[in-house]
């Protein structure tokens, strides 16, 4: 048997004859080897297109993670300014006002438990609360992962 070829060559054959079963031995080994290497190049070619999805999902999701960043920063801005305001508010109700109707000082949360207190005072109190209540909502529905809704802002 003659290494390599896979082809046995027995006395008394014809020389001509184990040479072309040596050459078709080789010509399918060769043939094989073909289709494997194609066989790879395609799973290559899979292999890298899946490689090219997944740094596209990637770049995607880090824009997404940005956005989501900066909206949360812009919310945490907002709600510092809600809590600003709401603190100014409750300082507000606190303080003592001069009553036009009174010689005496009296605190906003008094006024508003008297009859006495006029409707220009109740709507700056009321504007004041929609504009904290609307903060709130906005916060709430962000926490709620609704916010697909930005231009309200």
């Amino acid at each position: 048997m003659k290494e390599g070829t896979g082809v046995e060559l027995q006395r008394g054959e014809d020389p001509q004859k184990d040479y072309e079963q040596m050459v078709q031995s080789l010509e399918e080994e060769a043939r094989n080897h073909i289709r494997i290497e194609q066989q790879l190049k395609l799973h290559i070619d899979s292999l890298q297109e899946k490689i090219e999805e997944k740094e596209k999902t990637e770049e995607k999701l880090k824009a997404e993670l940005h956005e989501k960043s900066e909206f949360a920063s812009m919310l945490k801005e907002k709600l510092k300014e809600c809590v600003s305001k709401y603190n100014k508010l409750k300082q507000a109700l606190k303080t003592p006002i001069d009553n036009p109707r009174s010689k005496s000082n009296v605190s906003t949360e008094e006024m508003i438990k008297k009859p006495h207190i006029t409707l220009h005072q109740i709507k700056n109190v009321n504007d004041a609360t929609k504009k904290v209540k609307f903060d709130t909502i906005l916060i709430e529905q962000y926490s709620r992962g609704e916010e697909n809704d930005k231009t309200i802002l």
